[in-house]
């Protein structure tokens, strides 16, 4: 994996790439300076207390993994299931995005 540049925790860089996150998730702020947009802090109390899970991927492990999700996404019969693996398929191409648009 490429070495990160990290942020401040708290910075405005970080809450701003955290935001479009947190809002794909649902965690709106109702409040404050960016009401109805992604919430960092709701986001990060999240995963937290285990409500969202996070997973490390390898770039090269991640696009395999994706292309089988999508593949076993396809042959679900249980549509509840299918969705399910199709979200995660999402989330990790989402990812993927965003560390493109940071690397570049």
């Amino acid at each position: 994996m490429s070495p990160l540049r990290y942020w401040q925790l708290g910075s405005g860089r970080m809450a701003a790439g955290l935001r479009p996150v947190a809002a794909a998730h649902g965690y709106l702020a109702g409040r404050g300076p960016t009401p109805g947009q992604g919430s960092p802090a709701a986001l990060c109390q999240a995963i937290i207390v285990g409500e969202v899970a996070t997973v490390l991927l390898d770039p090269d492990e991640r696009r395999h993994v994706i292309i089988w999700l999508d593949e076993q996404a396809e042959q679900i019969e249980d549509p509840l299931l299918a969705d399910t693996i199709r979200s995660l398929a999402w989330q990790l191409r989402a990812a993927a995005e965003r560390m493109a648009q940071e690397e570049s």
